[in-house]
């Protein structure tokens, strides 16, 4: 066999493969579903309740109702906050300084209005849990409100009973 003809053939095959591979590789990433970012943000933050709480079908369904509302409340208060700031920063652009101090304010309120319905809705998920689930609920809300408590096993979260305003 002609060592030219050898070399065409080998030049073909590896061209014929290189197409396939290139054709695959492209077919996968293509047909690849989308990924949807923020429900693998909410499955990962779920994920410390079910794991630690031992959370029963029933409650977990309880749970993620609680916490879709939660969300649509709190993403309009975070919309308010947003506006108010950038408000506020077009204020600097400006120069006018009349209204920073309100802006300022409005921003303060909202942050304070936040952290109440953070406060009220772990208040919430709490109330949904048995007795003996309480103190691994305890626990893992140490580990949310001070990431540090990871590392050195310290701190405690605040009593889990009713405020009277």
């Amino acid at each position: 066999m002609d060592t030219s003809y050898k070399y065409k053939f080998f030049m073909i095959g590896f061209i014929v493969m290189l197409m396939v591979n290139i054709g695959i590789i492209g077919s996968i990433w293509y047909l690849k579903p989308p990924r949807d970012f923020n429900d693998d943000r909410r499955q990962r933050s779920s994920q410390p309740f079910e794991r630690e709480l031992g959370l029963s079908k029933e409650q977990m369904d309880t749970f993620k109702n609680i916490r879709d509302d939660y969300r649509k409340e709190v993403s309009g208060v975070y919309q308010n906050i947003q506006r108010s700031k950038n408000e506020l920063y077009l204020q600097l652009q400006t120069g006018n300084e009349q209204n920073i101090d309100s802006l300022v304010v409005v921003i303060g309120k909202n942050y304070e209005k936040l952290e109440r319905m953070n406060f009220d809705h772990f208040q919430e998920l709490s109330s949904n849990l048995e007795p003996g689930q309480r103190e691994a609920f305890r626990k893992v809300m140490r580990m949310m409100v001070n990431p540090q408590n990871r590392r050195m096993g310290g701190g405690s979260p605040p009593p889990m009973g009713r405020r009277d305003n």
